[in-house]
């Protein structure tokens, strides 16, 4: 295996066994996980947050009777899967350390501080700029107990689900493609 420190970050899709075959089969892997354990578990999830029935859909696509927080805790559900199944490919079918996928050193804490607060500051003026121009639009609001009571949920889900989509995505599909 090359030095991983000497490599870039697209050179790194091609450390382990990178033929086109086994990126081919572990998207197919990948996807087939997903779907089979992540529908599986999303759907026993809904039967048990409706006390064991089988939910009503109705004509909007909405689950009737379903608590909004359990909604979005088993839309999540699937994320779980992806991550689980990317590292799998990652680790088993390209034979490459997992961590490969992030960066090619060791993780570098004050680059992902200073993508941090870039994103701060951008975010923060595109308020300022819309708050600005449309000023009808922004409203204070003081949050309820709801908002305290789903927050850790919401904190510790999202960023999950977006990292098994950019892992699965960008590094496993698109890396392959450039590299």
């Amino acid at each position: 295996m090359a030095n991983q420190s000497k490599l870039s970050f697209l050179q790194l899709g091609n450390l382990g066994k990178s033929a086109w075959w086994r990126y081919l089969l572990g998207v197919l892997i990948i996807a087939a996980g997903y779907l089979v354990f992540g529908v599986f578990w999303y759907v026993l999830f809904i039967v048990i947050a409706t006390g064991g029935k089988l939910p009503h859909i109705d004509k909007a696509g909405e689950i009737v009777g379903l608590d909004q927080m359990a909604n979005y805790v088993s839309v999540n559900i699937p994320s779980f899967f992806l991550l689980l199944f990317t590292a799998m490919v990652v680790c088993f079918l390209h034979s490459r350390p997992f961590l490969t996928l992030i960066s090619p050193v060791k993780f570098n804490w004050r680059r992902l501080a200073a993508g941090f607060g870039a994103w701060v500051l951008l975010a923060g003026l595109d308020g300022l700029v819309g708050r600005l121009i449309f000023p009808h639009s922004y409203k204070f609001v003081v949050p309820g107990i709801e908002f305290f009571a789903y927050m850790p949920l919401v904190l510790l889900l999202t960023p999950i689900q977006c990292l098994s989509e950019e892992l699965f995505l960008e590094d496993i599909c698109c890396r392959r493609s450039v590299s």
